[in-house]
């Protein structure tokens, strides 16, 4: 929430915030279905394959930048 207050102004504020709820409440449904199909489709042990891929992605671009001096 503060990272919304802080990026948008106060007339795109609300609009930004009700996305952020919408789609919050969105995938807060469709993320159980989408975890159990997937655990049908190919085994709970393929999620601990999968998972940490996209949770290193966002560090690789930050190992390959110069220390700030």
């Amino acid at each position: 929430m503060a990272m919304i207050q802080a990026s948008f102004r106060p007339l795109d504020r609300a609009r930004a915030i009700g996305a952020w709820a919408g789609l919050g409440g969105v995938f807060a449904v469709v993320g159980p279905f989408l975890g159990g199909w997937l655990v049908e489709i190919a085994s709970w042990r393929w999620v601990l394959i999968q998972n940490p891929q996209p949770g290193t992605r966002p560090l690789q671009p930050s190992q390959s930048a110069e220390p700030v001096r």
